[in-house]
């Protein structure tokens, strides 16, 4: 019996794994799925302007990462008590000028020697709404709780979107032509749009990322949106909003996503890491027992193996841990 719709998934011409440094940027979608490789420990760069919505945001986001804009304080405004960055996620944010700058400039540095390695990208778009920033016309990723009447709020066409991405896919591939690309809508609805203007906004990101892949076969489609719409129709995959993704959704779409995306390689390691992990949360009734004691001992074992012939592996943490008398 078939209870659900099951997505097609049109097969990657290619493959992430641990061998691929890969860089993860978009909405809310992209820090979930990048918070899960990066436990897993594969080679990843999360959103490091934070979470970031619209086309536009992004290729702005790595024009300033590849130098072709620069950051400086003037690019600060002040606000509620803090120097915050149209371009920054408010975890950015400080409360002298100075503090927010040389912040904001570690993580321009640190996220381009990152980028230097990377040969993947996964590219979570949420929104093709956009707030414009009245007083210059910059695109912002993040309003920073300043007045509507200070922005023009519009949606993006479909050229737009489709120019704003390959302009950011063309940037990287400044750094690596073997770049791959892989696309996906965020399952996360904006409601605050209204739901039809909810689904103009993810037609318009459908129709651009639609183009794109025809165009070019580096670039694959993920449909994390339609997974959610249609395999997932039923609001026990909701959280309580009722427009996020439960925890239970995410971890069915996360094994969708596994199954057409990784290498060899990455299928036989994370089964192994997820039990290594799993270890090292484990909380014994006993912890100065012997049976306890017998237990570190072989995970250490078991994590040493893995990090002989896995080399590119961190597992100092787990290793630590279970090495502690």
């Amino acid at each position: 019996m078939r209870l659900t719709t099951p997505v097609d998934i049109v097969p990657f011409l290619f493959r992430l794994g641990y061998q691929h440094p890969t860089l993860v940027i978009g909405s809310c979608f992209a820090a979930n799925m990048g918070e899960r490789l990066s436990r897993l420990r594969f080679p990843v760069l999360v959103n490091p302007f934070g979470v970031v919505y619209n086309p536009i945001s992004i290729v702005n986001c790595i024009e300033l990462l590849l130098g072709v804009k620069t950051f400086d304080e003037t690019d600060l405004f002040y606000n509620n008590g803090l120097w915050s960055s149209f371009y920054h996620h408010s975890c950015f944010s400080s409360s002298t000028k100075k503090d927010a700058t040389e912040r904001i400039k570690l993580g321009l540095e640190n996220s381009r020697v990152f980028l230097q390695k990377a040969d993947r990208v996964i590219i979570t778009l949420g929104t093709a709404r956009v707030y414009e920033y009245n007083k210059t016309g910059l695109v912002v990723s993040n309003c920073h709780k300043l007045s509507a009447a200070e922005f023009t709020h519009r949606l993006l066409n479909v050229d737009e979107c489709y120019s704003s991405l390959s302009n950011t896919i063309g940037l990287l591939r400044r750094l690596n032509p073997e770049l791959k690309v892989v696309l996906t809508v965020s399952p996360i609805r904006h409601i605050k749009d209204g739901a039809y203007g909810n689904q103009l906004s993810k037609s318009t990101l459908l129709l651009a990322t639609d183009a794109l892949c025809k165009d070019d076969n580096s670039i694959a489609y993920f449909p994390s949106y339609e997974i959610m719409m249609d395999e997932l129709r039923d609001y026990r995959y909701y959280a309580n909003d009722m427009l996020h993704p439960s925890a239970l959704a995410i971890e069915y779409i996360w094994e969708r996503f596994c199954s057409v995306a990784f290498d060899d390689e990455a299928k036989r390691l994370m089964p192994e890491l997820e039990k290594i992990l799993a270890a090292k949360g484990h909380r014994p009734f006993n912890p100065n027992g012997e049976e306890y004691r017998s237990f570190k001992a072989a995970f250490l074992k078991r994590t040493k193996t893995l990090k002989k012939r896995y080399p590119f592996l961190n597992l100092a943490e787990e290793i630590c841990i279970f090495d502690e008398t």
